[in-house]
């Protein structure tokens, strides 16, 4: 039997406990070499999480034996991932102590979906809230089928669920995941499938339903000044940020807020280094975007090629504009097209600038 449906990346018998918390954060800004002239996706990430103790849990959808090429040394960890993701269409986010990897859409979504849950357990009654974020150890055999492990996951932190049908048939790889709460290992048991869940009113059981790709996190930032909230607004462009009186209100995604946090308490970082493709392989982008601003994939790809975001006049209402995209191994010029030429837009990259503007 030929599986090529899920993919997760395990690790040997006897190996040492995975890196979680501090450590696992400390493990990601460890600088480290690749020399990967011609591998397989699911090989090669299966080695490098072994070696830097760091669980990495590939989305059902991406060709585990896909080949890849990293011939790259000085650059962390964090660097390295985002890098080989760009490279693949590919995007790496984190759901508790496990770093996803899926396309952009729906590893962002993870993220957010995953802590967005998290704190709606929180607001249960104490006993109801410390049942359902309880971590528990996570893992399963081969050929286990995703269906049995959600309802298994449910059953473990005394839930029902709602809407098992909505899962398919598949059957997956072993795995040896860190422990995880319910919330967290729900989310990457479904999101394979475009799939999330919701809390019943009390707790005990949970509902089966699609994936929010527009999920945002909101936080309050205390004591922020109107010049951190300036510098933001500059730095995270698709992030809603606005002045109240308790301080900066935040609204992004999971990966957005992260970032904001380390924003605000290091000051601006600096950019990751543009994706340098190796010779013969090319830089393709993977991408759903449902009722999103245009600005938003812009400022995407800006980011992703550590690139400065310019808009020139008019060329700013028209990507305040609503799109929808549905892209898989797009050029950089094929997804700019689909994404300016509806309206009326263009763009040129130099000089580490991204610059949109209204066509002649």
């Amino acid at each position: 039997m030929c599986l090529t449906t899920g993919a997760v990346v395990g690790r040997t018998a006897n190996a040492a406990p995975w890196k979680t918390g501090a450590d696992l954060q400390r493990q990601l800004q460890a600088v480290i070499g690749l020399t990967w002239p011609d591998n397989p996706l699911r090989e090669s990430l299966d080695s490098l999480s072994q070696a830097q103790e760091v669980a990495i849990l590939l989305d059902r959808n991406v060709v585990p034996d896909r080949r890849i090429q990293m011939l790259d040394r000085g650059l962390t960890l964090s660097q390295m991932l985002d890098r080989l993701a760009d490279a693949n269409g590919l995007a790496f986010s984190s759901v508790g102590p496990v770093l996803y990897m899926a396309s952009p859409d729906i590893a962002g979504a993870a993220s957010s979906l995953a802590e967005l849950r998290r704190e709606e357990a929180r607001q249960f009654p104490p006993a109801v809230s410390a049942r359902l974020l309880q971590r528990k150890p996570c893992g399963w055999e081969m050929l286990a089928e995703p269906r049995t492990l959600v309802a298994e996951a449910a059953r473990e932190h005394g839930v029902r669920v709602e809407g098992l049908e909505r899962i398919p048939h598949d059957l997956w790889p072993a795995a040896d995941l860190p422990p995880l709460d319910l919330a967290e290992r729900l989310t990457l048991l479904l999101a394979g499938f475009r799939l999330s869940f919701a809390w019943a009113a009390d707790g005990t059981s949970i509902t089966l339903k699609s994936v929010d790709y527009s999920a945002k996190v909101q936080r309050t930032y205390e004591g922020a000044s109107a010049a951190a909230a300036a510098a933001l607004t500059r730095r995270f462009p698709t992030v809603d940020i606005q002045r109240t009186s308790q301080g900066l209100r935040v609204e992004g995604d999971f990966a957005e807020q992260l970032a904001v946090e380390r924003f605000l308490r290091n000051g601006p970082a600096e950019r990751k280094p543009a994706p340098r493709v190796v010779a013969g392989a090319k830089t393709l982008y993977t991408l759903r975007v449902e009722n999103k601003p245009a600005r938003a994939v812009a400022a995407s790809v800006a980011e992703s090629r550590a690139w400065e975001l310019s808009v020139n006049g008019a060329a700013a209402a028209a990507l305040g504009r609503l799109i929808s995209l549905d892209v898989k191994d797009a050029t950089l010029e094929e997804l700019m097209a689909k994404t300016l030429d509806p309206l009326g837009l263009a763009w040129r990259a130099e000089d580490g600038k991204l610059e949109i503007f209204a066509k002649q």
